[in-house]
């Protein structure tokens, strides 16, 4: 007998005499079909795993653009945002600083808050509510 030839034993012959001792054609058939639609399955899950990525990737870039504008803005109406968002612009690695130069000089350039005195500014002292009728 060469190593090709199923062997007509098992170690558990007595116990496996009503088996058939080789796989039938109709067996090998149903396995290779079994075995094609797992290699399908793992392709699809894998589609759907790169697509959520995707999506996720997708979501975060969003978010960041959405956070960004906000800062820009509020940094723009607001002197003591801007030197807060320069000094985060500023810890940008150096080969992102050319893509924020121009907004780093326009922020640059924004006044400076008037400084505090001991006198709250008008704004600041009218009261949020009517005020009670006197007793």
């Amino acid at each position: 007998m060469d190593d090709t030839t199923p062997p007509t034993t098992t170690p558990n012959a007595e116990h496996d005499h009503n088996l058939p001792q080789t796989i039938s054609d109709a067996e090998q058939r149903t396995l290779a079909r079994a075995r094609q639609r797992v290699s399908q399955h793992r392709a699809a899950a894998l589609r759907i795993e790169s697509r959520l990525r995707k999506t996720e990737r997708a979501r975060d870039t969003r978010r960041k653009i959405l956070v960004g504008a906000a800062m820009i803005g509020l940094a723009r109406k607001d002197p003591a945002a801007a030197r807060i968002f320069l000094q985060a612009l500023r810890t940008l690695e150096a080969k992102d600083q050319p893509a924020v130069k121009d907004l780093v000089r326009e922020l640059s350039q924004a006044p400076e808050p008037p400084p505090l005195s001991g006198h709250p500014s008008p704004r600041h002292h009218q009261p949020r509510c009517t005020p009670r009728p006197p007793r």
